[in-house]
């Protein structure tokens, strides 16, 4: 069944924003499946490829009334400097919303995170995680132990037991790919939508002639 949809009105935010970042240049209002939803088109103003971004979309109505707040996330983006980004999924807002403020919290580029509190931002560097083992030199690791050649048991056992072993993980790798694959696909990761409100997914949304 193909879905119905109606544009109600597109235009150019017009709402004050931080520079330099990454910024809102137009919207659409659409009407996707009775429901009443919001695209928008993203200017990346930054030096660098943004990856993820964080943002609150404050709906309001026609007497600027705040109606509510939904909270959107963006993963797994390669949004490079200077081109425009619109996110296939359609954000579901209050029949009333007429009118809204975005309102970003937080910008990741690679090891980068741009921090947005009261109209301005701060620039963090992630670093990296601290590796659980630090290695030593080989040399260390042959000045604190021998190593020193001890029997256990009867051969015959030792190598029936061996074999088991080796049976039972085929066994568990099979099953393993048998559950990873056939039962349970892996989710795709890149170009992730999590938001705090309901959403409709489109490809073909007509910006007409912005």
């Amino acid at each position: 069944m193909t879905s119905q949809r109606q544009y109600i009105s597109k235009g150019v935010y017009e709402h004050s924003q931080i520079s330099d970042l990454v910024s809102v240049k137009e919207y659409i209002f659409v009407r996707h499946n009775e429901k009443k939803c919001l695209t928008l088109r993203f200017l990346n103003e930054l030096d660098y490829v943004v990856n993820a971004m964080e943002f609150s979309v404050v709906q309001m109505d026609a007497s600027k009334k705040i109606l509510k707040t939904s909270k959107i996330k963006y993963t797994g983006l390669n949004f490079v400097p200077g081109t425009t980004y619109v996110d296939p999924a359609l954000i579901v807002v209050d029949e009333y919303c007429a009118d809204f403020r975005i309102v970003f919290t937080e910008i990741r580029s690679e090891r980068y995170k741009y921090t947005v509190l009261n109209g301005r931002f701060t620039v963090d560097y992630i670093k990296a995680d601290e590796p659980i083992i630090n290695k030593a030199p080989r040399a260390d690791y042959l000045a604190e132990f021998s190593i020193r050649s001890r029997k256990f048991g009867s051969p015959r056992l030792s190598a029936l037991i061996a074999t088991l072993v080796a049976c039972l993980l085929v066994i568990v790798c099979v099953f393993d790919v048998f559950f990873s694959y056939d039962l349970f696909p892996r989710k795709d990761e890149e170009n992730e939508t999590t938001v705090g409100t309901e959403v409709e997914y489109v490809t073909d949304v007509d910006w007409g002639g912005y």
